[in-house]
């Protein structure tokens, strides 16, 4: 006869043995210490756009919630952030973004890169400082687009450049300083008038590109 004893022991040590076996099996472990996701982005809407646009990043693996994420316009970090959901981020293209690659930065890596074009620059252009001392000193006296220009349109101020017109219409498309008509007519690539400053001398490149660029941001009043 077995004894009572011994068949409790090895009883024991198999119903341990059986445990044990099941609990590789099953994989017993504590499920919320998976690794989070690493984000994949598949699609940047619009794929280009200027400092202070919004952008749509659409992919998954970003998390419902921002906590330390980031979308990153190459080695500049997006400061402000409308949306962020899983498969989703709406976020502003930041001052001092460059042409180059967007990335998604969660606590589960980095994402793969996706192209995206800056335009008007990489730095906010302030009209105030940078456009109105322009319009000051070479366009808003009497005669030309000052008090009583021979034209619709007065630069004398932000609201009298937006509401101005001309026979060709609007001066101003934000959003398009290259397609606006005053950028034509200081380039002299408009196809009707004369270029201004009217006789010259004309402004350098480099002025009319910070007034192009500055209606490609938006042409904010800022």
């Amino acid at each position: 006869m077995i004894d009572r004893m011994s068949f409790r022991a090895a009883f024991l040590s198999s119903c341990i043995g059986v445990l044990v076996t099941v609990g590789l099996l099953c994989g017993c472990k504590d499920m919320g210490s998976d690794p989070p996701p690493k984000p994949t982005i598949t699609r940047i809407t619009p794929d280009s756009g200027a400092v202070g646009a919004e952008v749509k990043v659409e992919g998954s693996g970003f998390g419902n919630a921002r906590g330390s994420g980031e979308v990153r316009f190459g080695a500049v970090a997006a400061l402000q952030y409308n949306e962020w959901k899983d498969s989703e981020i709406r976020t502003i293209v930041p001052s001092g973004a460059q042409t180059g690659t967007i990335v998604v930065e969660t606590a589960g890596g980095q994402s793969n890169g996706v192209h995206f074009t800056v335009l008007g620059g990489g730095t906010i252009i302030s009209y105030a400082a940078q456009v109105q001392p322009f319009f000051n000193q070479r366009c808003a006296f009497s005669g030309c687009h000052g008090s009583s220009p021979p034209s619709n349109l007065f630069l004398n101020s932000y609201s009298q450049l937006m509401t101005g017109t001309s026979n060709n219409g609007p001066v101003v498309i934000p959003g398009d300083g290259e397609g606006s008509k005053i950028v034509m007519k200081l380039r002299g690539t408009a196809t009707f008038g004369q270029r201004m400053p009217l006789g010259g001398p004309y402004l350098p490149d480099s002025t009319t590109q910070i007034i192009s660029d500055w209606i490609t941001q938006g042409a904010q009043n800022n």
